[in-house]
């Protein structure tokens, strides 16, 4: 297994060190998550394009504007994710937890949401084609 490397916990976790942590795998985000709760994930405008996040906790990030196209983020923790104005054409959300997720202008073009658990969130003007 790939060594991970250790970022400084702080307020705020921006897109540059969080690709550092996913260049693996999503196991060792997950485990950073968990001892590091209180950090904000902010991904505004980060591009994720086609990159395999199955499993991964996202919960309560910002990935406003985003990337995501033929993204893999089947069984992912999304929940109260801000996905606003994102580019989630073609990707993988199966079984996805979505519940409290803010999909609003967001791009779902093509994206296979099959048993993506969705309560209470807030979509507005998505193009769902």
């Amino acid at each position: 297994m790939c060594a991970v490397r250790r970022v400084r916990a702080r307020r705020t976790l921006k897109s540059a060190d969080l690709l550092n942590h996913l260049q693996y795998s999503a196991v060792p985000w997950n485990m950073w998550r968990r001892d590091n709760p209180a950090v904000n994930v902010v991904l505004d405008g980060a591009n994720l394009s086609g990159m395999i996040l199955t499993g991964i906790d996202l919960s309560n990030a910002s990935l406003r504007n985003a990337r995501l196209p033929a993204t893999n983020l089947m069984s992912a923790d999304l929940r109260g994710t801000d996905f606003s104005g994102a580019y989630l054409s073609e990707a993988n959300l199966l079984a996805a937890n979505r519940d409290g997720a803010i999909l609003t202008c967001t791009n779902l073009h093509q994206a296979d949401l099959l048993g993506a658990s969705r309560k209470e969130m807030r979509c507005a003007n998505d193009d769902l084609r």
